[in-house]
């Protein structure tokens, strides 16, 4: 048996040597012959995909990406169909883990991504995964009659922009940079999302501005990073906050095409929205033809996510809330935040100027103590109103505790209006949050619930955070507040343990040593922060360390990075989206310079040379296969890219 087994078992190692050196590869116990699907380098790729009457569709892949793997018989199939019927289509791959430079170059940020090339431009592949699909879509691509898909994005300038937007009902507007890596990664999906708006009913065009082409108009829009996107409606225009791949932009354009304040027919309507947990703002009107309607939806417009907004014509409803003279704006807060200490509404004349009563609307709108939650985090008052005084306790206002929970906000509400009434929803903002709904972030207090009772914070700009470290009662809460309004606080910033030393060319960095390094040394120091899961961080990830390990002989220079997910990123850094890269100069760690330079090796090297104090040392370059010349940015000093 032994005998036996020692043959089998050679038997088995053999065929593996023989498919190591074939095309036929082993796929979760399928034999997937792959000699139809060219293999694609940084060596050869230009060359390959540029020969001309072939159309190729490019997977750029990684090993050990299970979708991948999922696609590999597939693709193989539909290579081999398509050598049948066609010389003209060719399918390749790309291992991008191998060819990190390569699949950068091609904004690849996920697996498997595919492209097409053809007649020198690139498309991206939209149709299905099966054998089938690729198929059908690689045959559509190889039909005489082939047309590339229109540009639907409308290219505005001083001369036509202002009678475009102002005879569209609505229209999204971006003002982007062309060396902008931002745009430059919208662009396809802004493009698509142009092409799909377009055929909708009624249309909703999508246009750009160039705005290093026409400074005069981005000027005239506080524009002052790339991209930036307006919303015009009927000529006015509003800041869009909304998704930027191609279906949420979609999604986003097709609901503001809507009236932000819906029309309510019964008395029960506005009951049913006032027995909410978010303030309602509601006009009352003498009829839809109203002057008074079209200011209130022009305010409602600003920042029509922040409230729910309504409007009412009807006499009945008119007169169920006291509403039978002027025209009015009430705010209606949920019923759960009544107290003696509150109005459960307000109201005002409607005016005439859109913009006043939208101010005013979000000064009064709110309720003095909030309650955060996680289906309103991301809204404009919790997320961007800061300093946010927060009390963390077990929050309930639908159960048992619900009488217990308004002690405690009224006790918060009395605080504020009694100490802080001048700054309440200005300067400073209060909310109450469940402390078993947050445990995430009182985590990263390195408390628990179920150790303390109460937990007081204050989550601050720029995502600093402050923490109460005294035993909670409303006294040591009032002082708290005065200590931070005061400045005399220490930020708590959330870090990872020290890690063990290593010699090595890369600075691993957590909050404890970013604040020596990067704030106390005399040297000049390159930090990028990044999150595990980035795609653009996985991509750049070989490159610093490239960067690190050339410059790892220059004495006063240090390469560095740090996991922004996993510790608080020290003032006066910010990080609003990842990778985000700093070069703190030598002197002056004070005042760290946004890395803005092209994102490979020698982007650093020449961003280093220019604003570095240190000797770059120039290095001799590797001969390559020439490549086409990239866009660079303008020497000039130009506006950030903005997420």
């Amino acid at each position: 048996m032994r005998t036996g087994g020692s043959v089998v078992w050679s038997l088995v190692l053999l065929l593996a040597l023989a498919l190591v050196g074939s095309s036929v590869v082993v796929c979760a116990g399928e034999e997937i012959d792959e000699s139809h699907v060219v293999v694609l380098t940084e060596d050869n790729f230009d060359d390959t995909i540029s020969e001309e009457g072939k159309i190729f569709l490019v997977e750029f892949y990684a090993p050990w990406c299970g979708h991948c793997q999922q696609l590999a018989p597939e693709y193989a199939r539909a290579a081999a169909e398509l050598a049948e019927v066609t010389d003209k289509v060719v399918l390749a791959k790309v291992d991008a883990t191998e060819n990190g430079n390569l699949a950068q170059q091609h904004d690849v940020t996920g697996y498997p991504t595919l492209k097409i090339y053809r007649d020198g431009a690139t498309y991206d592949y939209e149709g299905g995964r099966s054998a089938q699909d690729i198929v059908s879509v690689m045959k559509v691509h190889a039909d005489p009659s082939w047309q590339p898909p229109k540009d639907r994005v409308i290219v505005l300038t001083a001369e036509n922009f202002d009678e475009t937007v102002n005879k569209e009902p609505i229209m999204l507007v971006e003002f982007y940079a062309p060396w902008c890596g931002h745009c430059k990664r919208l662009a396809p999906e802004y493009e698509k999302a142009a092409r799909d708006l377009w055929e909708v009913s009624p249309r909703i065009p999508l246009a750009k501005v160039d705005a290093t082409q026409e400074r005069e108009l981005a000027d005239r829009f506080g524009v002052t990073g790339y991209p930036t996107l307006f919303v015009f409606r009927n000529g006015k225009h509003y800041k869009y906050t909304g998704p930027r791949q191609r279906y949420g932009i979609v999604d986003e354009m097709r609901e503001l095409a809507q009236p932000p304040a819906s029309k309510l027919e019964t008395v029960f309507d506005i009951d049913s929205i006032i027995d909410g947990d978010a303030p309602v703002v509601i006009g009352f009107f003498d009829s839809d033809d109203s002057p008074g309607l079209e200011v209130f939806q022009d305010a409602a417009s600003i920042d029509r996510k922040l409230f729910k907004y309504a409007y009412a014509t009807s006499d009945a409803i008119r007169k169920a809330y006291n509403v039978q003279s002027a025209e009015k704006v009430v705010v209606f807060q949920p019923t759960k935040f009544h107290s003696k200490l509150e109005n459960p509404s307000i109201a005002r004349d409607v005016g005439d100027d859109a913009t006043e009563l939208n101010a005013w609307i979000k000064a009064h709108g709110f309720p003095v103590v909030g309650h955060r939650t996680n289906n309103n985090v991301d809204i404009s008052k919790y997320e961007h109103a800061r300093p946010l005084v927060l009390l963390y306790f077990e929050v309930d206002f639908s159960s048992d505790l619900r009488d217990e929970t308004n002690f405690w906000r009224e006790k918060l509400v009395k605080l504020a209006l009694d100490k802080y009434a001048d700054k309440v929803n200005k300067d400073l903002f209060f909310a109450v949050a469940s402390e078993e709904e947050f445990s995430h972030e009182l985590g990263d207090f390195k408390r628990k619930g179920a150790d303390e009772e109460f937990t007081a914070a204050i989550l601050a700009k720029d995502n600093v955070k402050y923490l109460m470290e005294d035993e909670f009662d409303m006294d040591n809460l009032e002082a708290f507040i005065d200590d931070f309004l005061a400045g005399n606080l220490k930020p708590y910033l959330k870090s990872e343990p020290i890690p063990k030393y290593e010699a090595r060319v890369l600075l691993l960095l957590v909050v404890v040593v970013v604040v020596v390094v990067v704030v106390v040394v005399v040297v000049v120091v390159v930090v990028v922060f990044f999150a595990p899961w980035c795609g653009h961080c996985k991509q750049l990830k070989p490159v610093y360390k490239k960067l690190a390990k050339k410059l790892s002989k220059v004495d006063d220079v240090v390469i560095a990075a740090m996991d922004a997910t996993t510790n608080d990123v020290p003032p006066p850094y910010k990080a609003t989206g990842y990778p985000t890269i700093y070069f703190a100069p030598r002197g002056d760690k004070s005042n760290p310079i946004p890395f803005d330079g092209d994102r490979d090796v020698d982007g650093f090297l020449s961003f280093l040379r220019k604003h570095s104090s240190a000797k770059i040392p120039k290095f001799k370059k590797k001969k390559k296969a020439a490549k086409k010349a990239e866009e660079v940015e303008p020497k000039e000093q130009a506006p950030k890219d903005e997420l």
